[in-house]
């Protein structure tokens, strides 16, 4: 993707600075492995974010509702203090993730020799 795909793309587009491959530059090769672990892990911690909100009790949101609160005082004073555990939860999994991100950087690295 990141060597054929994208320099397609800008060949195609003329934006030269994706007419290169973005592993051949430390600085877009870094980039390449942020956003293949972004696309790997999003998907997956959004599925436990919404399974924590959809645990807030809705009478919970009523009540404030009733009360006059705001959709901003909603998220902010409810909904984020009721999916703490959630929030801790996927920044563990966040956090061990790019731990495990070494094989992801040894297989994108084009100086490697085997």
């Amino acid at each position: 993707m990141f060597s054929f795909g994208l320099t397609k793309f800008g060949e195609f587009t003329g934006i030269s600075w994706m007419q290169t491959s973005w592993l051949t530059n430390p600085t877009r090769a870094l980039m390449a492995l942020i956003i293949v672990s972004a696309w790997q892990m999003s998907g997956y911690l959004m599925v436990i974010y919404i399974a924590g909100l959809t645990a807030v009790p809705s009478d919970l949101l009523e009540a404030a509702r009733v009360d006059g609160a705001t959709t901003w005082q909603t998220v902010t004073k409810i909904k984020i203090p009721m999916i703490r555990g959630t929030i801790a939860i996927c920044v563990f999994l966040s956090i061990s993730r790019c731990f495990m991100s070494f094989d992801t950087n040894l297989s994108t690295d084009c100086r490697r020799t085997v």
